[in-house]
């Protein structure tokens, strides 16, 4: 939106600066239908769908540009931030996004969010060694008075207490 537009939002009650918000993402995914190498609107049309909280189109527009870039991590974590939102913490992952972290860790095998959660599904999934390696690993990434590394700490007692 323009300078204009934004300001005109500004005033708008918020029911009408919603459909106005939505429009646009709309507008903008009937744009990319006939341009689907724009890699850069598809990673805004991830952005603005996660924004709205429609994880799922967040997710499949990330996908799409995830196609158009193949390799690039931080496309593929966005598509898994997006599958992940509005998750509670004791919903299962799903498999899409299991799928997704277990390629990012085979390019980028320290990113600590990509081992939290490979440690959470392989502890899940009762294979507590795989859980131990995943979080063993994590640790060191993380700051030592963080309350990343405490929760951290905290999951592997609770693996050795099991």
């Amino acid at each position: 939106p323009g300078q204009d537009q934004m300001a005109a939002a500004e005033n708008m009650p918020p029911a009408e600066r919603d459909k106005m918000v939505r429009g646009m993402v709309e507008k903008l995914a009937t744009e990319l239908a006939s341009a689907p190498d724009n890699l850069a609107g598809w990673l805004q049309l991830g952005r603005a769908y996660t924004v709205l909280g429609d994880a799922d189109k967040a997710a499949d527009a990330f996908d799409h540009a995830a196609r158009l870039k193949p390799g690039d991590v931080e496309i593929s974590m966005q598509e898994v931030e997006a599958i992940l939102t509005n998750r509670k913490p004791d919903d299962a992952i799903p498999a899409r996004a299991v799928t997704l972290l277990k390629q990012i860790e085979a390019v980028s095998p320290d990113r600590p969010e990509v081992l939290w959660y490979l440690g959470v599904v392989a502890a899940r999934a009762g294979q507590r060694d795989e859980a131990k390696r995943d979080w063993q690993r994590l640790l060191p990434l993380l700051p030592a008075d963080s309350e990343d590394r405490k929760t951290v700490v905290e999951a592997l007692q609770t693996l050795d207490k099991s």
